[in-house]
């Protein structure tokens, strides 16, 4: 009868350690998957946040280059009226006086063409790729490890 006991008893110590056992790599299993979501939804909004920056640095490369653009053509349209005043000065007969006119309304008129500051269109891919790598490590280092201080390292 002792050894019936005896038996009874290791196999439910044994299947108590069995199941102590499962749970402990069930709950290991939660909490990898609880940070792996953690770590994704992280990366989500991190992409989120580059995209959008991304996409307001192209917005604003845009709109200065349409703005270069339209003085350009302004300035285009100023050279062109002054060259068809001087081109109609030119038909005149009257050389003395028409190259009078035109010295006056040359001055008059202060056409000239002044190119419009150059739009840097460099688009520099660390400004949007490069600090991924630490804004992951300072996540991770916060959310794994928050009993880490810079002191510590």
């Amino acid at each position: 009868m002792y050894q019936n006991h005896t038996k009874d008893t290791n196999n439910n110590c044994n299947k108590r350690l069995l199941c102590d056992h499962k749970n402990s790599f069930d709950a290991l299993e939660r909490e990898i998957r609880a940070e792996f979501q953690n770590l994704h939804r992280f990366l989500d909004e991190e992409e989120y946040k580059d995209l959008e920056r991304l996409r307001r640095e192209r917005q604003k490369q845009l709109k200065q280059l349409k703005e270069r653009e339209k003085k350009i053509a302004e300035q285009g349209k100023d050279l062109e009226r002054a060259i068809t005043v001087l081109n109609s000065k030119l038909a005149e007969e009257d050389s003395p006086k028409l190259l009078k006119e035109i010295q006056d309304l040359t001055k008059r008129s202060q056409v000239s063409f002044v190119l419009p500051a150059e739009v840097d269109t460099e688009v520099r891919s660390g400004q949007f790729v490069g600090p991924i790598q630490y804004r992951i490590w300072k996540h991770m280092k916060s959310c794994l490890y928050p009993n880490i201080t810079s002191s510590d390292l």
